[in-house]
């Protein structure tokens, strides 16, 4: 079993490459959820999510759009993309 550390990494990983992927563009929240579901396992929580996202987003590796019309966006940093490639 995975320590809650350990989980919290995997997640963070999970999110920087499905934005790093997307080459400057914005993400929408839930097609952002819906990417990370896929390829963690067992399927992080949205509470779960939400606790890692914000993390990300405070340490400036993510940016967060509230503007559009459809919800939440969210795109990668710099910073996230260094973080990303050590």
């Amino acid at each position: 079993m995975k320590t809650r550390a350990e989980r919290q990494r995997i997640l963070m990983r999970a999110i920087l490459e499905t934005l790093g992927n997307l080459s400057g563009y914005q993400q929408p929240h839930a097609a952002l959820v819906a990417a990370v579901r896929l390829v963690v396992y067992p399927e992080p929580q949205e509470a779960e999510l939400r606790e890692v996202l914000a993390r990300l987003e405070n340490d400036a590796c993510i940016h967060r759009d509230d503007g559009s019309l459809d919800g939440v966006r969210w795109s990668i940093t710099g910073v996230g993309r260094a973080r990303l490639a050590d």
